[in-house]
């Protein structure tokens, strides 16, 4: 008998992509498989479906759960997980029937903690295979975050449960907590293997908070993610890391920037602003030397000076 495989799958509202998913899971090659589902509080009949699943193949658990967002109900996920690793999947993608397998002895093979392989994009109906790793084979965290820091998407991995150990997702990041996850668990592992054979669908959905560019405060987070990173890449002189990771940093305050300057009422997000223009004045010097677009770093600038000003000219020119 081959090692016991969890696999994570936060449910909302997600009716008419259910099924979808659960088919290619349940129909893996591999099938030593512990399936959790996890509903988040649904009020369409996807915690029906989790339970009608549950009655049709013993490997599946379903949680119900108050709605407290995807951080927390991957974290009741992982709390109840027995197999010896672990994958999450979201509810509206699907997989390849061989992932886990692929995966699995990918791990075995290269002696590694975490195995890595790549996705195909659903944007519109379309599938399109996404951007390659940089590099394939066994990697340190170290060398993945002197390489742009790639790689930090979870549901693409399979992840030894020891390299998790008591690593939770933060409940207080709108996005970016899968980005951490793997953060914090890269640090605990020596070998990750990637691999470029993509075996993942990733619905893009397009009505997104974020397609929307609407302002969440949880947001802000992210920057504070970053500066994580930064102070590791510093502290283990990763110079090409700190480079990139700081350039990352000034994208989002410039992202999260723009989007306030797009609310009709700016007094809405008050207090965030003045947070992240102290973000923006104190990271000013290094926007002249980060490969940032014209009209981008412009509009970083006109903010430091005068905010009300530099997005009343965001809009006209965007």
């Amino acid at each position: 008998m081959k090692d016991l495989i969890t696999i994570i799958i936060p449910v909302y509202n997600v009716e008419q992509y259910l099924n979808r998913c659960v088919d290619s899971i349940i129909n893996q090659t591999y099938n030593n498989l512990e399936i959790i589902l996890v509903d988040d509080g649904s009020t369409d009949n996807s915690g029906k479906i989790c339970d009608e699943y549950a009655l049709k193949d013993k490997r599946i658990k379903v949680i119900h759960k108050e709605n407290a967002g995807v951080s927390l109900a991957r974290n009741a996920g992982i709390d109840v997980a027995k197999g010896e690793y672990i994958g999450f999947i979201d509810s509206d993608d699907y997989i390849e029937p061989d992932m886990y397998e692929y995966l699995y002895n990918l791990m075995i093979e290269n002696n590694s903690d975490i195995s890595c392989c790549n996705n195909f994009d659903i944007v519109n109906n379309k599938c399109i295979l996404s951007t390659n790793f940089p590099r394939e084979g066994v990697l340190s965290l170290n060398e993945i975050l002197e390489d742009s820091g790639w790689g930090f998407t979870i549901v693409t991995k399979l992840f030894n449960k020891k390299t998790i150990n008591n690593i939770r997702f933060d409940r207080n990041l709108a996005i970016g907590e899968d980005f951490l996850f793997c953060f914090e668990v890269f640090k605990n592992s020596k070998k990750i293997i990637f691999k470029n054979k993509a075996k993942y669908y990733y619905y893009h959905n397009q009505n997104s908070v974020m397609q929307k560019k609407v302002f969440n405060k949880k947001y802000l987070g992210v920057i504070t993610l970053f500066d994580n990173i930064i102070d590791y890449a510093k502290n283990n002189n990763l110079n090409s890391a700190c480079k990139n990771f700081i350039k990352h940093k000034l994208r989002w305050i410039i992202d999260l920037l723009a989007f306030i300057a797009e609310d009709e009422n700016i007094d809405n997000n008050k207090d965030s602003l003045c947070l992240l223009l102290k973000y923006a004045r104190k990271n000013l010097h290094y926007i002249v030397f980060c490969k940032i677009a014209f009209f981008r770093k412009c509009f970083f600038v006109a903010s430091c000076i005068n905010f009300n000003l530099a997005s009343k000219i965001y809009k006209i020119l965007k």
